[in-house]
């Protein structure tokens, strides 16, 4: 099942903020929108929570935990993890995030 997203990112924020769900048709490669506005959508990918989802192209799912990559020069460990409080990384605004995955089994056992 593929899914689909506002393509303009700045639309897409504005709706999301206000909660506005936009319905969409789609037949034959093309998409119908249900509401009067112009707006471009594409689709998008899926979550995967197995893999390393490509960030901000994927989003996480819902707000929880999630094993990091993220670069803040060649030197540091690029993996962390950070917190999805479903608007953005909490206290990791200052780090260019590239990539998210769910927290692997052995590594939550080690907690």
């Amino acid at each position: 099942m593929i899914t689909y997203r506002i393509k303009d990112p700045e639309i897409r924020e504005l709706f999301e903020r206000k909660g506005i769900k936009i319905s969409y048709l789609v037949t034959d490669d093309k998409v119908h929108s249900a509401s009067a506005y112009d707006i471009e959508i594409e689709p998008t990918p899926e979550y995967n929570p197995d893999i390393w989802n490509k960030f901000p192209e994927i989003y996480p799912p819902k707000e929880g935990y999630y094993l990091i990559y993220y670069y803040v020069d060649r030197y540091s460990n690029p993996y962390g993890i950070a917190y999805w409080d479903g608007d953005e990384w909490k206290d990791w605004s200052d780090y260019a995030i590239y990539a998210f995955r769910d927290i692997p089994e052995y590594i939550k056992d080690k907690s």
